[in-house]
């Protein structure tokens, strides 16, 4: 358990931090874009870059927001609950997010794997393989399921350690 927890972590950390370098390499490239296109060398490809760098950059990045429980919730009301029914709302909403992002999974993995077996390409002048930008869908969702069983395993644990503590 503590070894799939300590992987998760390395394996998160740097999902922040591809994260992290596609958003200056993104930052960057926009920048470049606007001022060549002052200059009137506008880049043609620069849309679809931007677009596939933020999809990437999103679906990589949020398991890291997650693993860091920095991610927008609505507790208004959980809050006001006990502390043992704010362990069971945590509890589903981590069985509800694995259930969730293993059906994204499987949908983009099936997504992306016909886009490589079709060999489908973008229609703009890049003309890259489809495959490439759509591997972020299974990626960060395989990712996103990755951090949310291990919050669904932390939740459990801490039910069951609630549980011990009533009972003696």
């Amino acid at each position: 358990m503590s070894t799939f927890l300590k992987a998760n972590n390395i394996i998160h950390k740097i999902a922040g931090v591809a994260a992290m370098v596609l958003l200056v390499a993104l930052f960057l490239f926009v920048v470049f874009s606007v001022a060549s296109r002052e200059l009137g060398l506008g880049i043609t490809f620069s849309e679809e870059f931007t677009r596939y760098s933020t999809i990437m950059m999103v679906f990589v990045g949020a398991s890291f927001v997650l693993s860091k429980d920095r991610h927008v919730k609505m507790d208004l009301f959980s809050n006001k609950f006990p502390p043992i029914v704010q362990e069971i709302c945590h509890f589903g909403i981590s069985l509800v997010s694995c259930l969730l992002m293993a059906v994204v999974l499987y949908a983009g993995f099936q997504m992306w794997s016909m886009a490589y077996d079709w060999n489908l390409r973008s229609e703009t002048d890049l003309r890259i393989p489809l495959w490439i930008p759509q591997f972020s869908i299974p990626l960060g969702s395989g990712l996103l399921f990755l951090q949310a069983l291990s919050e669904l395993l932390a939740s459990t644990l801490s039910l069951f350690r609630n549980r011990l503590d009533q009972k003696s």
